[in-house]
């Protein structure tokens, strides 16, 4: 569920874009079509990162491009509207998790247990980590437990500097699309709205 929320999330901004350029009737409602499906398929998931991840790239469209925002209005309304009848109840259960009182579940828990269940494997290889590919808990379920988030998992196997070097490559894209979308030729600017906005949700 959570990599097909991050990858409908990193797509919604190409339809939201595409709805937002001066095109023919019939291209902004198949753009709109578009966009209404990714957002409702990206909570279906039942995952949170299926509902902040879009929002994250339509903040980012709102920074990069604020003159688009009238041109999305109608799309906001419509989704207002359909989107609790389309994520089949999927949108309650996503903000429900949202909810301050439900921080406090065994699910969380345990992700928080994730921090110190790393700590010696980390602590041993700071830097570099131990290896890609190297914490495998299907080869070693006895020693190594689940990992729930995906950045403790590249801390461990490529250390402080792979994961810096990982996060560094979004950045990148989203520094490059930024100065896409702010930059001189009009032609350009959507893709770089669409860009750094994907980055983002990623």
């Amino acid at each position: 569920g959570l990599e097909a929320a991050a990858v409908l999330a990193m797509t919604l901004p190409v339809a939201l874009v595409g709805f937002s350029e001066p095109v023919a009737l019939r291209r902004r409602i198949a753009y709109g079509l578009a966009a209404c499906l990714l957002g409702a398929a990206a909570i279906a998931t039942f995952r949170k990162s299926g509902l902040l991840a879009p929002l994250a790239a339509v903040l980012v469209l709102v920074c990069l491009a604020p003159r688009r925002i009238p041109r999305l209005a109608p799309l906001a309304i419509l989704v207002a509207l359909v989107l609790p009848f389309t994520s089949f109840q999927a949108l309650g259960s996503v903000t429900g998790q949202l909810d301050a009182n439900n921080l406090d579940v065994p699910t969380v828990g345990a992700r928080v247990a994730d921090y110190n269940a790393i700590r010696p494997d980390f602590l041993s290889h700071p830097l570099l980590g131990s290896g890609f590919g190297s914490y495998e808990h299907a080869t070693n379920p006895s020693e190594n437990r689940i990992l729930d988030s995906d950045l403790l998992l590249r801390l461990v196997e490529v250390g402080t500097l792979g994961l810096a070097a990982f996060l560094g490559l979004a950045m990148t894209v989203t520094w490059v699309g930024a100065r896409v979308a702010r930059g001189p030729d009009p032609a350009r600017r959507p893709v770089g709205v669409a860009v750094a906005a994907g980055a983002v949700a990623f």
